[in-house]
């Protein structure tokens, strides 16, 4: 069984994400694309759980959402950030927020 859950708003960051994807005018991404978009961040978080060190969320706006984040680079342009809690007394990790770098500063 798996330590890394996602929490009601990371799940529908993740459904915002493929629809955002198929919607887009730069770059029309079909069904199928979109999907595997979704789930290269999915298994990113999922690694996660491996990790020795976690890094602390520095921006402001992550810090509304959790402690921790881990920065997935899925291309040159577009870095996401995976914001996560810890439960240290049941050992998993919280995914509670997927945005990327285009979200951060606004």
């Amino acid at each position: 069984m798996s330590k890394v859950l996602f929490n009601e708003k990371a799940n529908k960051d993740l459904i915002e994400i493929v629809s955002g994807l198929m919607t887009w005018k730069v770059y029309n991404f079909d069904r199928e694309q979109a999907i595997k978009y979704k789930d290269s961040i999915v298994a990113a978080a999922r690694k996660l759980e491996t990790k020795k060190r976690h890094t602390k969320c520095s921006y402001e706006r992550h810090l509304l959402y959790g402690s921790y984040v881990y920065k997935y680079n899925r291309n040159k342009m577009t870095t996401w950030y995976i914001i996560y809690n810890i439960d240290e007394i049941n050992h998993y990790i919280l995914i509670e927020k997927i945005m990327s770098n285009h979200q951060t500063d606004r």
